[in-house]
């Protein structure tokens, strides 16, 4: 699947470019294999916006 052209990357995408974050943000997902991708991971990375996951290790944490 190409996750770059998914409803969910595209709906991160939006978010991003639509919002002003005032203090850290922090994305929680329930695991979806989506949120799990290295694409939307990396996304989320590079605008610092650190993940949360129920039950799992965080795979990236922005500094």
């Amino acid at each position: 699947m190409d996750y770059e052209q998914s409803d969910e990357m595209k709906a991160l995408y939006m978010t991003i470019k639509h919002s002003v974050f005032k203090c850290d943000a922090i994305h929680h997902s329930d695991r979806g294999l989506q949120c799990c991708s290295e694409v939307y991971q990396d996304e989320l990375f590079k605008e610092r916006i650190k993940p949360s996951m129920t039950d799992i290790t965080v795979i990236k944490t922005p500094e």
